[in-house]
């Protein structure tokens, strides 16, 4: 038997608590009125879902070689170099033979191809809702993070109507994050 992407992910790895807890099929549902192309896992928007929720609750797994980019731009940038990321998107780099070796999940897209068309394509308000939606799924779930200062840490420490409240308020955040580093990155991209 040979090695495969799903060996090299471990079993507790945050990747892994984080997929039982992305409910793809209900965001595919979500996301199909503003993407009807969108069949699985690995659309567009859906990476994007995930990328955004590993930047805000594994930031202390990514490393942030240029100052100047968006840390949104990092999270993209480790994808290529984190099994754990590859195997959460069902999607490895073809210029790395290796991980090409393991799998048949194709190329990891271009930043511009994963996060343009969400930023484009989803209004505010549901993009809010959709990292509600994750938010609430994993602090129900009581997944766990080992810093103080991450959501998953102390969400687990409030009342459901405080937890409530927290999720509405980081969703928010996020969500206005996201709009304002990608179009920080299409400046960046645009004074090249």
């Amino acid at each position: 038997m040979g090695l495969t992407l799903e060996m090299l992910v471990p079993e507790n790895s945050f990747s892994r608590k984080l997929e039982k807890q992305m409910d793809f099929d209900w965001l595919i549902g979500q996301v199909k009125p503003y993407f009807p192309d969108a069949q699985d896992r690995t659309a567009a928007p859906v990476w994007a879902l995930c990328l955004i929720v590993l930047e805000h609750l594994e930031p202390y797994g990514l490393r942030c070689a240029d100052k100047d980019k968006p840390l949104l731009v990092s999270i993209y940038e480790n994808w290529r170099d984190n099994s754990a990321y590859m195997w959460l998107l069902q999607a490895v780099p073809g210029d790395i033979p290796a991980y090409k070796a393991l799998s048949d999940f194709g190329d990891i897209p271009a930043f511009e191809d994963v996060f343009y068309p969400a930023a484009d394509k989803l209004p505010p308000d549901v993009l809010r809702g959709l990292l509600a939606h994750i938010l609430t799924n994993c602090a129900d779930s009581r997944i766990a993070s080992e810093y103080p200062d991450q959501p998953l840490y102390y969400m687990n420490r409030l009342s459901k109507e405080e937890q409530a409240a927290e999720v509405e308020r980081l969703a928010c955040g996020y969500a206005e994050q996201f709009y304002q580093e990608t179009a920080a990155y299409r400046d960046l991209a645009d004074q090249l």
